[in-house]
C-alpha cells in the first residue's frame, strides 16, 4: 500500500488508497515427463486472456506428491503493461 487518505470514523470520498507493486505469479501443472525437461530459469510464454502470447521464465518445479502426479510448473511474467494486468485481474 502506497498511501492512505481516509481517517477513522471520516466519510470517505474519493480515492481512499492506492496500491502498487503487486507480483503476478503464475503457476500451472506439466506431466511429470514434461517437467523433467524443464529447468529453473528457462524462458517459457503464456496466454493472455485476449489470445496473445507472453514471455516468462520458469521459477521453481515441484513434483508431485506421488510418482506419476501431475508436478506444478511456477512461472514469473516478463513485466506486463498495465493493460495486461487488468486483462490478468480476478483471473486463475
Amino acid at each position: 500500500m502506497d498511501d492512505v487518505a481516509a481517517a477513522r470514523g471520516q466519510q470517505i470520498k474519493g480515492t481512499v488508497m492506492t496500491v502498487s507493486g503487486a507480483t503476478v505469479a503464475l503457476s500451472g501443472s506439466a506431466a511429470e515427463a514434461d517437467a523433467r525437461l524443464l529447468q529453473a530459469g528457462v524462458e517459457a510464454e503464456f496466454d493472455l486472456p485476449d489470445g496473445t502470447t507472453h514471455p516468462a521464465t520458469v521459477t521453481t518445479l515441484t513434483p508431485g506428491k506421488n510418482a506419476g502426479d501431475r508436478w506444478t510448473v511456477a512461472l514469473t511474467p516478463a513485466p506486463l503493461t498495465p493493460e495486461q494486468l487488468t486483462q490478468l485481474q480476478g483471473r486463475s
